[in-house]
């Protein structure tokens, strides 16, 4: 059974979702069908927040597997440093500067995701990513700003 593609459905939170039909690419005409969101203008800024907040918890932990892999780079560095150079202790250098060769691919690969992770999600770099993050969260303190005092105003005039 096909589904219609003018059809229009409710989900539970109340937003109404419509089917459309998206072309991506310009030689395989790839197309993809998808659901399209439309809200209401104060939900706007919550929707584009909660986007933006999963790529901004990538870009976090992924930068903070970053910072933990250099430390324990530097760390095994320094221990090589205070190993003595003679030919008893050439085995533990060895493996030292093994370990640190490891880290060192585990590094650049976490460079690597960090940079893919815009991308992947439609931004040119990470700054700007984290701008729009900003923005948005910004913009949704704003909206919550605004609606909690329409709600205080609300309260007082039924008080009255």
């Amino acid at each position: 059974m096909k589904e219609n593609p003018h059809r229009t459905r409710i989900n539970r939170n109340n937003y109404i979702l419509k089917r459309s039909v998206l072309i991506t690419g310009c030689a395989s005409l790839d197309v993809n069908a998808r659901w399209i969101l439309y809200l209401n203008p104060s939900t706007q800024p919550e929707f584009r927040f909660m986007r933006i907040e999963s790529v901004h918890q990538k870009l976090y932990k992924t930068n903070r597997k970053l910072y933990a892999l250099q430390k324990q780079k530097e760390t095994v560095q320094l221990a090589l440093d205070h190993k003595p150079k003679s030919i008893l202790h050439r085995r533990e250098c060895k493996e030292l500067q093994e370990r640190i060769d490891g880290l060192e691919r585990q590094i650049t690969f976490c460079r690597n995701q960090l940079f893919l992770i815009p991308d992947a999600n439609g931004f040119a770099s990470v700054r700007e990513a984290e701008q729009e993050y900003h923005a948005a969260k910004k913009a949704l303190e704003q909206v919550r700003r605004a609606q909690a005092n329409g709600m205080e105003s609300s309260l007082r005039m039924r008080k009255i």
